[in-house]
């Protein structure tokens, strides 16, 4: 007997693909893989923004297309963002000090 799948993601969340969503908590946007958070950012943060979706087009998670469509971004820029992160020798680490990322003693919304 086939047994029913819950939904993965939330009501207000934004789905990017069946494997990924976003949404916005305060002034924190989070990105979930399911019902895992994998990634976090401030609201502001144009460059880690730009990082986690070229990781996600680089990585085959999600294409140029889906993020495009649901965050409402150029596509071609898009495109033209993984295309430059794939060409360049340096990979940008979200791990400098103050980018606005999550650290880990920031409180995690989820507990």
């Amino acid at each position: 007997m086939p047994q029913a799948i819950l939904p993965l993601f939330s009501q207000d969340m934004t789905i990017i693909n069946n494997r990924f969503a976003v949404q916005q908590m305060g002034d924190t946007v989070y990105w979930f893989q399911g019902s895992l958070p994998v990634f976090c950012h401030h609201v502001g943060n144009e460059r880690l923004f730009r990082l986690f979706c070229c990781q996600l087009i680089n990585m085959d998670n999600a294409s140029a297309a889906e993020i495009s469509r649901a965050l409402g971004v150029n596509r071609e820029k898009l495109s033209r963002w993984a295309r430059h992160e794939r060409s360049s020798k340096s990979m940008i680490s979200p791990f400098s000090d103050d980018d606005g990322g999550c650290s880990p003693a920031k409180k995690n919304p989820m507990s």
